[in-house]
């Protein structure tokens, strides 16, 4: 059976730490190919830590926030992508 399709976004790129924290949520930086950067944090029950510095796919609601000055996607499926 396929994998059902995301109803969200899905974007893939490079994920690293972010160095600006939103209180107490974990953020990560997603480097899109295109060079843009989108925040992301997992929902809870999501782990994407040990995909840090990979290349990882993910989906969840996107939307723009001032404080950050960039997109910021909660993830709520993720999956590696190659090495």
């Amino acid at each position: 059976m396929a994998p059902t399709p995301s109803p969200w976004p899905t974007y893939v790129g490079r994920l690293s730490q972010a160095y600006r924290g939103t209180g107490s949520v974990r953020l990560y930086m997603l480097e899109l190919p295109n060079r843009d950067i989108i925040y992301v944090s997992p929902q809870p029950g999501i782990d994407i830590e040990p995909y840090v510095g990979r290349n990882l796919q993910v989906s969840g609601p996107l939307a723009y926030r001032a404080d950050l000055r960039r997109y910021f996607m909660t993830v709520m499926q993720a999956e590696p992508m190659g090495r």
